[in-house]
């Protein structure tokens, strides 16, 4: 006659998914750093076309924005 499987207990079930969400963890955390390793990489290498970057300030711009400009300077 047949049996059924033996069912696995709830701690190994829980030590099994622990160590899956760990391992998928630390791969996330890996796959961040290396994202935010290359976007530093780029920013920082990249030929500047415009007169604001991510680390300068806007205020150095080399020219004044057009549109906001008040009534009484023109």
């Amino acid at each position: 006659m047949a049996l059924p499987k033996k069912r696995r207990s709830t701690s190994k079930r829980k030590i099994r998914t622990n160590l899956w969400k760990a391992e998928a963890s630390s791969a996330a955390l890996k796959a961040i750093s290396l994202g935010k390793i290359r976007d530093f990489h780029f920013m920082i290498f990249r030929i500047k076309k415009s007169p604001f970057s991510r680390f300068s300030e806007p205020h150095k711009a080399l020219r004044k924005p057009r549109g906001f400009v008040s009534r009484r300077g023109i």
